[in-house]
């Protein structure tokens, strides 16, 4: 991979094209604790590493802190993993939530719990380890460490310090954001990873693209040359939904038949819509909503936007390069890592509107670039961070933590 600033790290290998090589000696069994089920970036990412170690003969095990929710992933992951289980976290039963995870610990006969750093998950995490003298690894995946210094924080860092035996960080931008933090609990760089979550490998099946491209592009009532612009991401403030809008006003100028696609759901959407309306882009701004579809999005779209202001990895923009899709970004350090600008897509200054609609409008006027750039971010993505090359790695960490 290429440098980043947080040196000396340890970061994934490039998997061997044998297929024996890193695995273990015995199956693992791996304890995940996450906060709920419903769908977002953290949940696909711990679903896709439970379906990759599955299918590599260990056992993954669930516990979710809240109570289950309508429209949860919890069939996905029941399916996938040996047994997904509610802990129903009510403050008031705290304890009674901590006996329920050790039970559960000691009936899978775990070897590592891997955690991740929302609040509930993580404490659970710890008071589990604990209490059963189990490994654990977190991972860290957002860029929100928060720096206040109040009796309570400092409390829990009390706590935590020396339970964490790997802190896995999903880029670069992680560490750095994360460094005070992670020097606070002594975690040295010996005990630090790099990996990012993996990504899958969209076939290359030009039948079956041209299938879903052509039912996508069908069902959202536009002819096979329409130039289309997508954008998949929660609705929710940070993600530059407003910004995305007033940028394709612009790029209507150029381009004026063209159409946005924006798959995804939050509080934000009214907002979105209230814009959208105010901007008369209705006729081509299409809200999708929550779609369980994306490869299919990614297969009919000719361009990828993302106006994130913030990510610890940003999977949809490395989705997108995964499919081959050229991507226009905001110039953040995690998508600078992979999405190298030139190269696999066109990063701006975050927050300029004008270089933003920029970008889109001039890769619209140039298909044979979005090709090379297209190309260019499926071979990165392929090689650097597929599920094969994390699945690696997390065997590696959690074989050494189980001995």
């Amino acid at each position: 991979m290429n440098t980043a600033p947080a040196e000396g790290l340890r970061r994934m290998r490039t998997p061997s094209p044998d297929p024996k090589v890193g695995r273990t000696a015995r199956p693992l069994r791996i304890l995940f604790t996450v906060n709920d089920l419903r769908p977002g970036g953290g949940q696909v990412r711990i679903l896709r590493t439970c379906e990759t170690l599955v299918a590599r003969g260990h056992r993954a095990t669930v516990a979710t802190v809240w109570r289950d929710t309508p429209g949860s992933l919890w069939d996905r992951f029941a399916s996938t993993a040996s047994r997904v289980e509610s802990l129903r976290l009510r403050r008031s039963l705290l304890p009674m939530a901590v006996i329920h995870l050790a039970r559960l610990i000691r009936q899978e006969r775990i070897d590592v719990i891997h955690s991740t750093n929302t609040s509930w998950d993580l404490r659970l995490g710890l008071l589990g380890s604990a209490l059963t003298r189990t490994p654990l690894v977190n991972t860290f995946t957002s860029m929100h460490f928060s720096s206040v210094d109040t009796r309570r924080a400092r409390i829990e860092r009390r706590l935590e310090r020396g339970r964490i035996a790997i802190a896995i960080c999903l880029s670069p931008a992680v560490v750095d954001s994360w460094r005070p933090y992670l020097a606070d609990l002594g975690l040295t760089d010996d005990r630090i990873r790099i990996v990012s979550p993996g990504l899958p490998s969209f076939p290359l099946d030009e039948h079956a693209a041209s299938h879903a491209r052509a039912k996508v592009r069908k069902t959202l009532q536009i002819g096979p040359k329409t130039p289309l612009v997508l954008n998949t991401a929660r609705l929710t403030q940070g993600k530059g939904h407003m910004e995305l809008a007033e940028a394709f006003r612009r790029v209507l100028g150029r381009h004026p038949n063209a159409v946005l696609a924006i798959a995804g759901d939050g509080e934000l959407r009214s907002n979105l819509e209230q814009r959208i309306r105010e901007t008369d882009l209705g006729r081509r701004v299409r809200l999708l909503g929550y779609r369980t579809d994306v490869p299919d999005l990614l297969a009919a779209a000719d361009l990828f936007v993302f106006p994130s202001h913030g990510e610890g990895f940003g999977n949809a923009a490395a989705e997108a390069m995964a499919a081959g899709l050229p991507v226009v970004a905001y110039d953040i350090q995690a998508l600078r890592w992979y999405c190298r600008p030139g190269e696999a897509g066109e990063l701006v200054p975050r927050g300029d509107v004008e270089a933003l609609a920029e970008a889109v409008a001039g890769l619209l006027d140039d298909p044979d670039r979005r090709t090379a750039l297209g190309s260019r971010g499926r071979y990165i993505i392929s090689t650097e961070h597929s599920s094969a090359a994390v699945a690696d790695e997390l065997e590696r960490i959690y074989a050494d933590l189980a001995l």
